[in-house]
């Protein structure tokens, strides 16, 4: 879902960009005139530059890899069926003496 948002983002982005683009090429390349060809570019263009960046902020967790904490190695107590810690002497749940198996 993310990344199908950080498409649109960049889709946006490069949107923007270009009818902003498109705007000073057209204004610099009309002779004798001072007005821009297409003034709705200048609208649009920083309008898709913000919404695409506010779609890549959202979709920022995809870049930022998560770091998850190491899990403990359990194994189950034999006489209980309860979870209990690899290196656990006695189960907490039965106080069942676990062997070192």
């Amino acid at each position: 879902m993310l990344a199908g948002v950080t498409i649109l983002g960049l889709f946006f982005v490069g949107l923007g960009i270009y009818f902003i683009s498109y705007c000073f090429s057209n204004y610099y390349n009309v002779p004798g005139s001072n007005s821009v060809d297409g003034g709705g570019y200048l609208i649009f263009g920083p309008v898709g530059i913000v919404l695409g960046a506010g779609l890549l902020w959202y979709s920022l967790p995809v870049f930022i890899p998560i770091k998850q904490k190491p899990q403990p190695k359990v194994k189950t107590c034999p006489s209980c069926g309860a979870i209990v810690e690899e290196n656990a002497a006695q189960c907490e749940k039965c106080k069942n003496q676990l062997s070192d198996t």
